[in-house]
């Protein structure tokens, strides 16, 4: 039996909602010309399964906002489809009108007013992908005075020279002060205070020398090279507190850890931090409710501690317990205490099929089509399961 599902294609992150008891697919119509449509068919044929409708959501199902037709037209001139999120309050996905006519290059000059540029608004090309359908997406990187923005990126997709939709996060209003006060190197020592390790990469011999081998490169380090960005305290993009930065890649062999740490310009604190390493992938295996006994990656997290987390596909593939809950904000992981999932427990099997899922999806985009992920760079795949309480489909 294939399996259909519908992807829209605006997101920074791929989530799902399933509810055990019945799991529903809204099957793709082809009426939307900003709905990505596929159809694969797993490994094993799932008997019950119609499979997760799975829409590409910012964050939360409910942090959006949708206009059509002339309510679209009102806030974005030709769009035929806006959509805004909560984390933007500018628009994140825009689908324009057959009859309009806009050149690539020229993109930014009508989404200005949308986007609500400033004067210190730029932005510079990051990628170009051609595709098999005649699509050149240009993936571009926001910068303010010239300084790259965290988070902030936008990304135009073309056909024969026409722009037919756009998607991304525009960090909107930012205001400050671009003039460093605190220099490069008392940065890094405040970073490095922050980390607190007692021994780095770039201070073991060989590990430098395997480095210089990898890269191919006699000049190749691990010692960290400060960038000056902006970014949001504590990575929080919905407050927006927005500062000018220095950003360290820093790697500890003692005990292991590489965060990208963010030091204020101004004020030399430590304003945020980013993992850059998780825990362990293990392969594993689950009882699932609709597919019988499958294999998945799962995450030693700590010692006989299991969830349903993977790094290996991607930015990764997380599934979790949003304890039948509208508010995913507070949904936990699904934990074990080995890499054999056999519990049906409250339904929580039902989590074994997404997770399953979702690593087929993945697989399928890689194999089929080339793809890392469903938008060709490794989207994070997150789904919720038991999301509410008796509600029978999947969002």
């Amino acid at each position: 039996m294939g399996i259909s599902f519908k992807l829209f294609a605006f997101s920074t992150r791929f989530i799902t909602f399933t509810n055990p008891r019945k799991i529903i697919s809204a099957p793709a119509t082809g009426n939307d010309p900003d709905i990505l449509q596929s159809t694969f068919t797993p490994m094993k044929k799932i008997s019950q399964l119609t499979f997760i409708t799975a829409i590409c959501l910012c964050t939360f199902a409910h942090a959006q906002q949708e206009f059509n037709g002339n309510d679209a037209a009102r806030l974005v001139d030709g769009a035929t489809r806006v959509v805004i999120n909560k984390q933007s309050r500018v628009p994140s996905f825009i689908v324009f009108s057959k009859g309009i006519n806009i050149a690539p290059e020229a993109i930014f000059d009508v989404l200005r007013k949308p986007l609500q540029m400033q004067q210190n608004d730029s932005w510079m090309v990051k990628t170009v992908q051609n595709d098999q359908l005649g699509f050149t997406h240009t993936r571009y990187t926001q910068l303010y005075s010239g300084y790259k923005v965290e988070d902030g990126e936008y990304i135009v997709h073309a056909r024969n020279g026409r722009v037919e939709s756009v998607n991304g996060m525009w960090m909107d209003n930012i205001n400050v002060n671009t003039t460093a006060a605190v220099n490069e190197p008392t940065a890094l020592q405040n970073a490095l205070a922050f980390m607190n390790a007692s021994l780095y990469k770039w201070q073991v011999p060989a590990e430098e020398a395997q480095l210089k081998l990898i890269k191919n490169d006699p000049n190749a380090t691990w010692f960290p090279k400060g960038e000056l960005v902006i970014v949001c305290a504590n990575n929080d993009i919905f407050k927006k507190e927005y500062h000018l930065a220095w950003k360290f890649d820093v790697f500890a062999s003692q005990p292991v850890s590489r965060k990208y740490v963010y030091v204020d310009a101004q004020t030399g604190t430590v304003i945020a931090s980013l993992d850059r390493i998780y825990e362990a992938d293990v392969p594993a295996t689950g009882t699932t409710m609709y597919a019988g006994t499958q294999s998945f990656t799962c995450d030693n997290f700590s010692a006989g501690q299991y969830r349903l987390r993977e790094t290996a596909r991607g930015q990764g593939i997380q599934t979790f317990n949003a304890l039948n809950s509208t508010n995913t904000a507070g949904a936990v992981d699904f934990t074990n205490t080995s890499a054999t999932w056999t519990s049906t427990a409250n339904g929580d099997n039902a989590a074994y099929d997404a997770h399953w899922g979702a690593e087929k999806t993945y697989d399928y985009y890689m194999n089929m089509h080339n793809r890392n992920g469903l938008d060709d760079a490794g989207l994070l795949m997150v789904s919720y399961v038991h999301y509410d309480n008796g509600l029978d489909n999947a969002y």
